[in-house]
């Protein structure tokens, strides 16, 4: 080959051969043509590939006449790609336009063969149509297919929510399971009260609650805030301006004196000031004013209680001396007897008139419901009253628990010992015994757990040992009790104190056959 610069000069230009011109651009791997190559090789790789588009695209043996029969309106193609193609669009446009035409045909005709059933909807499908305000009863098949499918993923849309939820519950629950939850920290305490012991680390929430029956105590017995204000509020009015009883000037020159009460305190330590300042000027009055009458009386007296326990007898005459003059005070004199477990009977006393009867005065105690087991403190406050000069005191004697008196004879020969025991005589009476829920319930707090929910009767039986004690967990009704020389006493602990049970839980049947 032979290259020329130019065609029309080619005349002029010097000859070379395309074998020592190289190609100097980029690589064409599609053809396996790289840079460097001779313009011949590249030419030569160009005319390879003409060749095979050439024959691929050869469309002389292609046989036409299905696509020009398919519709009556398509003329012959031209015989190259583009002319195939819109063949083909053409004959495509034509089949889809036949079986319009075709499906619309079958659409009539089926028309008039089939009619949708009306389906009757349930009531949790049933709604009210927005346009009309009717409430929607039945629905076409499909409208009613397309209906149950909306309800459906409604459905599902909430069951997936709630599933996520349960899921997230099961994570949190887990997590409370496994949490070993509030423990509360040990407090070491102080002191000793309820079950709680000084020094002995304790959980806060039963020293806490220790506490709070400790404060209900305390308020029960003190009084609360107002009781107390109203105690430290008592004091007599102007009281520090009333002149001493046992010097020169006023009550509040007493060293100490509180002019302004705040505090209960303050109160307490007014009266102090004040009894002593009585006690100092009484002193001086019983020196010098004959005090004799006071120091001649004189309490005595002995206490009893029957085999029963019920009546108790003060006996006044033995011992005790009423100086000449004296009369009871206006609320005269009081008897105080208690079985040191929270039952107390109360009393008042004519002393003048019992001082010189021998056979005393009775009290009957059985309502006071004192334990029978228990020792009885009798507690006398004697007052007596002459010329606006009162003399009280305060004697106590203690009745000392029941016992059984035992005669034992006892014959011996010499195989045999015969043994008589004889049980003092009393008069025996049938109980029942029905145990209040209330006081099943309220029997709480001890210390001994043991007294919780427990309800306890005391009494003197007829036939064995003098006194039983018998428990109760239960409030059956009328539980035989059996046959008692007294009158039995039902009980409970509540925080370790002996409460009496209510009226009605002990019946008295009648008398015991003996």
């Amino acid at each position: 080959m032979k290259p020329y610069k130019s065609s029309s000069d080619k005349e002029n230009c010097s000859p070379q051969s395309s074998n020592c011109v190289t190609w100097q651009g980029p690589n064409l791997s599609c053809i396996n043509l790289c840079k460097g190559d001779s313009i011949s090789d590249v030419v030569y790789k160009l005319a390879l590939e003409l060749c095979a588009i050439k024959d691929a695209t050869d469309m002389s043996d292609i046989d036409f006449d299905c696509l020009l029969t398919g519709c009556t309106s398509t003329n012959d193609p031209e015989i190259t790609v583009a002319g195939i193609i819109q063949l083909i669009i053409d004959n495509l446009c034509c089949s889809v336009t036949d079986l319009t035409s075709v499906t619309d045909e079958l659409i009539s005709k089926t028309d008039d063969l089939y009619e949708e059933p009306i389906l009757v909807l349930p009531l949790c499908l049933q709604y009210i149509d927005p346009a009309t305000g009717l409430a929607v009863t039945t629905l076409k098949l499909s409208d009613y297919a397309v209906l149950t499918a909306q309800a459906f993923c409604t459905l599902r849309n909430t069951v997936i929510t709630q599933g996520n939820q349960i899921v997230d519950l099961d994570v949190r629950v887990t997590v409370l399971e496994n949490d070993p939850g509030y423990v509360p920290p040990l407090v070491t305490p102080n002191c000793t009260y309820g079950t709680v012991i000084a020094g002995v680390p304790t959980e806060m929430n039963i020293l806490l609650d220790n506490l709070d029956a400790r404060i209900c105590d305390f308020v029960t017995a003190i009084g609360d805030t107002t009781d107390i204000t109203a105690a430290a509020s008592s004091e007599c009015n102007l009281l520090g301006s009333q002149t001493a009883l046992s010097q020169v000037g006023t009550m509040a020159t007493l060293p100490g004196w509180n002019i302004v009460i705040n505090n209960m305190a303050q109160s307490m330590q007014n009266l102090w000031l004040t009894v002593c300042d009585m006690r100092a000027a009484m002193y001086d009055l019983k020196n010098c004013c004959d005090a004799a009458d006071c120091s001649a009386f004189f309490l005595v007296y002995t206490a009893n209680a029957d085999i029963t326990r019920a009546n108790v007898t003060l006996i006044f005459n033995s011992g005790t001396v009423i100086p000449s003059g004296f009369t009871n005070c206006p609320g005269f004199s009081t008897v105080s007897i208690t079985d040191g477990i929270g039952n107390t009977y109360t009393d008042t006393l004519d002393l003048i008139a019992v001082s010189t009867d021998p056979l005393g005065i009775t009290y009957d105690v059985s309502l006071a419901f004192l334990n029978p087991a228990m020792p009885y403190t009798v507690t006398v406050t004697g007052c007596i009253i002459k010329d606006s000069n009162t003399c009280s005191k305060v004697v106590t004697n203690v009745i000392a628990p029941p016992t059984t008196t035992t005669t034992t004879t006892t014959s011996t020969t010499s195989t045999t010992t015969t043994t008589t025991t004889t049980t003092v005589a009393c008069t025996c009476y049938s109980w029942s015994v029905s145990p209040n829920s209330a006081d099943l319930a309220d029997a709480t707090g001890n210390t001994l757990s043991s007294n919780n929910g427990r309800v306890y009767v005391d009494y003197q039986d007829c036939d064995t040992t003098p006194f039983i004690t018998i428990s109760y967990t239960t409030s059956t009704i009328d539980q035989v009790l059996g046959c008692s020389c007294n009158i039995p006493y039902a009980y409970y602990f509540k925080n370790n104190v002996a409460l009496p049970c209510t009226t009605g839980t002990l019946s008295l049947n009648g008398l015991c056959a003996l």
